[in-house]
């Protein structure tokens, strides 16, 4: 439905999830996300504007990954953490 529209943009359709369930689910900021996956030299990711399924489950999957490896006071939720990867590779 929002494809229809043009409206079918990562930070529309993540945003709600995020919202709802903010230690499970990721907000997808596009700049963000291809810095991360670009710093972090991951090969499996590769950023693209049409959202997709595949991609989101392996960017949560990399998110959460990271997240195991990081102090617990950068990582309340998971929106926070977006954050301070998004900070920290400036």
């Amino acid at each position: 439905v929002l494809e229809r529209a043009k409206m079918a943009k990562w930070t529309i359709i993540t945003a709600v999830l995020a919202y709802y369930r903010p230690n499970q689910e990721i907000f997808i900021k596009p700049t963000t996300a291809k810095g991360v996956i670009k710093y972090f030299d991951i090969p499996d990711l590769q950023y693209k504007p049409k959202p997709t399924w595949a991609f989101y489950q392996g960017y949560r999957a990399m998110i959460n990954e990271l997240k195991q490896h990081a102090d617990k006071s950068l990582c309340p939720n998971n929106a926070a953490f977006s954050g301070f990867l998004m900070m920290t590779m400036e």
